[in-house]
């Protein structure tokens, strides 16, 4: 093994056992991939913010974007527009400041955005 390969068993053997509790008690299977609420949050990735906590939801409630500064790039609209035309929700924006054109915050968050 050269210095470039990473050795799984040992390198990620704490996730590894830590996906395999969470694999083993999952009893949310029941949810399908449509969001409860029919909100989609862009948010950022930072780990001390928990987006279901904060919106007071549970799992499935609402769909979940997360990149740096909660950036809106071309993915992520790509993936709202499929969202909202497939899955019915309606796209939210945190972090209104990061990374958007002046003004488009301001015209998401006042209306039920159809992209």
């Amino acid at each position: 093994m050269n210095s470039h390969e990473l050795d799984f068993d040992n390198e990620f053997a704490d996730i590894l056992v830590g996906n395999e509790r969470y694999a083993s008690n999952f009893n949310e299977s029941e949810l399908t991939g449509v969001a409860r609420e029919g909100l989609a949050v862009v948010t950022c990735m930072d780990s001390r913010i928990d987006p279901l906590a904060l919106l007071g939801m549970l799992p499935g409630d609402v769909k979940i974007l997360r990149n740096a500064g909660a950036r809106v790039t071309e993915d992520v609209l790509r993936t709202l527009v499929l969202a909202n035309h497939l899955l019915g929700v309606t796209p939210s924006v945190d972090h209104a400041a990061h990374g958007l054109p002046d003004g488009f915050s301001r015209g998401v968050r006042g209306s039920r955005c159809n992209l």
